[in-house]
């Protein structure tokens, strides 16, 4: 019996793990040196925050699947950019860079990372 347990909890313990690994994937990562800013846009999926979309007569980009298309021309990354977060936990966060918003403790976020 002891045994069983032992094999249930390292299971969810790998079940976890690739949890998070996944979440860890699909963030957007900004780091600054003197010279450069480096920016990570992970192309996930199509209703992440970075998306891959295909240029239309209309001006309104059609989201793709990235994995499925091979990227030309005529598309283009949509960056839906983070201005503040609530904690500073992201890699992406400047904990210099902190104000109140409608009560809750804001920390400036990738977009601040980049100008800061």
């Amino acid at each position: 019996m002891r045994t069983i347990a032992v094999i249930l909890l390292a299971l969810i313990c790998l079940a976890f793990h690739a949890f998070c690994a996944d979440a860890e994937y699909k963030l957007v990562l900004v780091s600054t040196t003197t010279n450069a800013v480096r920016v990570r846009l992970p192309l996930t999926d199509v209703t992440g925050k970075v998306r891959v979309k295909e240029k239309s007569s209309d001006g309104f980009g059609l989201p793709v699947a990235p994995s499925k298309t091979s990227l030309g021309k005529k598309y283009y990354l949509e960056w839906q950019i983070g201005y503040d977060i609530p904690n500073t936990n992201s890699p992406s966060v400047v904990p210099e860079i902190k104000f109140i918003r409608n009560g809750e403790t804001k920390y400036g976020h990738e977009l601040a990372k980049i100008i800061f």
